[in-house]
This record gives structure tokens, sequence and C-alpha cells, in this order.
């Protein structure tokens, strides 16, 4: 998780990962994120078992949140009496979780796999490792001033003098909030963004 200095989350399936890999690209207020983190007991037709959330997430503000992901084959069965135990059970962990004083999510891939929003997820990872050129950050931040109207990100590349990196440093400035990206596509050179705070001003 870039967003958690590079913090491991596991997760038991393809799914589980895009939704770690989206909220690691989305979640702006994420302090926390724990796979498995505990067994809460639940009630189901007069017996009690137990549930393991998928994940905890803790955040700067609002209350925490346990989080299940399901495919939607797993809830949406041709079979009614299928269909009933899945939303017994998702009723049962809902109770269970807002007893303990969390909020519930469930989530499946209409949620996860959205275009072009998984793609720049993916890219947005890729390109917030542990290692970054602060160099090349600063200059970047320092030639804000001298970018037109409408910038892009191939705009941003060639005022520094690198083009090849010039994803690299539009995503990486995002995160840093030093401007915004057009996220409504996927984010390549063409990409537009705006200047935000401060970098707004240094370009007035």
């Amino acid at each position: 998780m870039t967003r958690l200095r590079g913090k491991v989350v596991s997760g038991d399936s393809c799914l589980e990962f895009d939704f770690a890999l989206a909220t690691d690209a989305q979640d702006d207020d994420i302090v926390n994120m724990i796979a498995q983190p505990f067994e809460l007991q639940i009630n189901l037709e007069r017996r009690r078992t137990s549930w393991t959330p998928d994940f905890l997430i803790e955040r700067r503000a609002g209350p925490r949140e346990l989080v299940e992901v399901k495919p939607l084959a797993k809830i949406r069965s041709a079979d009614p009496d299928k269909n009933a135990e899945a939303r017994a059970r998702l009723d049962a962990c809902r109770v269970a979780a807002e007893e303990a004083g969390y909020l519930f999510r469930l989530v499946t891939e209409q949620e996860i796999r959205i275009e072009p929003m998984l793609y720049n997820a993916r890219l947005i990872h890729r390109h917030n490792g542990p290692f970054a050129d602060n160099a090349l950050l600063l200059k970047a931040v320092l030639a804000f001033g001298t970018l037109g109207p409408c910038p892009t990100v191939s705009d941003l590349g060639a005022v520094v003098g690198q083009p090849s990196a010039a994803i690299e440093l539009a995503i990486r400035l995002d995160r840093l909030g030093h401007l915004r990206l057009d996220r409504t596509r996927r984010i390549g050179r063409s990409t537009v963004f705006e200047l935000v705070g401060a970098s707004a001003e240094v370009k007035r």
C-alpha cells in the first residue's frame, strides 16, 4: 500500500487484490488497512458461527469500517435458497459489525472493476514506489509558472526536460497534492490536470 509506507496487505483472491489497489489509489483519508483483522460472532438461524472480515479500514476522519469482498456470483445465485442464505449471512455480518462499533461495507466487482478507475489505480500504484527523484519533483513544481492553460502530462515532462518521466512525475505530484489529474479517462501523456493549493497560486 503506497499510502501506508509500503505496508503489505494480503488478500485471498484477485478481486481482493484489486480492491486493495483501488483503495490505495482513491482513498485519500486512509491511515491503516488490515487483512482479516479478527473474528466476530454472528447469529444465523438460531445458531452462532464466526465471521472474519476481509479488511479493516481506518481513516483520519469518520468511523472504522469492516469490508467484505464478494463476487456477485456468490450473492446472486439462480437458486432462491442460496440467495436467501447469502442475504441472511450478510445481514448478520452487518449487525455484528455495527454492534462492535464499525461500519459494514459489501463490495463486489461492480464497485471494484470499474474502468478507467482500476486501470488508473494500477498505474498510480506502479509509480508511487519508495524511490522518488525529489530533485526532479522540485524542478517540476518550480516550473509550474511556465505551463500554459490546460496543461497535459506531456507538457509537464517537457518543461523539466524529462519526457520519459512525465507520467510518474504527474502521478507523484497528484499524490503530494500539487495537482489534480483528470481521472475520467485512462491516465496517459495526453491527460490534462489542474494545479491546486499553493501550486495554483504559483501559476497565478
